[in-house]
């Protein structure tokens, strides 16, 4: 992995890290929404986020797609949890990850900016917020086992030989 991809992925779980942390810790610590402080570093971070997942994913995308050589893997993967044989491969479930993440970005970003038109209503617009809080959620745990199954299989070592 280059440099570039890395410091774009810390980037991104910087982010990401901000983000969490100005969106979650109001709404279920204190049980209120952002405001103040929170809000607006909430707002300006939220452009870093999707500067740097956009970037991010259009570097990635090609390692991670599902080729024969992967599919096979994966289809081994499945086949020897049935017959007890030990496989060891994490590639299967990092493009998994990878993908969930891709899926998730555009509900999060969407529902949020989709919320800010008065066009949906008010009811609309409270649905809209929590399936940005849901997808929100969701984003962060995938992200987070992502960046774990990355860490593990040693893709991020800054020492690559």
């Amino acid at each position: 992995m280059t440099i570039l991809k890395k410091i774009l992925y810390f980037f991104a779980v910087v982010s990401v890290l901000i983000l969490a942390y100005t969106g979650f810790i109001p709404y279920f610590i204190y049980d209120e929404p952002i405001t103040g402080f929170l809000l607006i570093l909430h707002v300006a971070i939220s452009p870093v986020f999707a500067v740097c997942m956009t970037v991010v994913i259009l570097f990635w995308a090609h390692e991670h797609r599902f080729n024969t050589p992967g599919q096979q893997r994966l289809s081994k993967n499945v086949r020897s949890k049935k017959d007890k044989v030990s496989i060891p491969t994490k590639k299967p479930s990092l493009k998994i990850c990878f993908w969930l993440i891709v899926l998730l970005t555009p509900v999060v970003m969407g529902s949020i900016i989709l919320s800010m038109y008065r066009i949906f209503g008010t009811r609309g617009q409270e649905i809209l917020l929590t399936l940005h809080l849901v997808s929100a959620l969701l984003f962060f745990v995938v992200g987070i086992i992502h960046t774990f199954l990355l860490i593990n299989s040693k893709v991020l070592e800054v020492n690559n030989k």
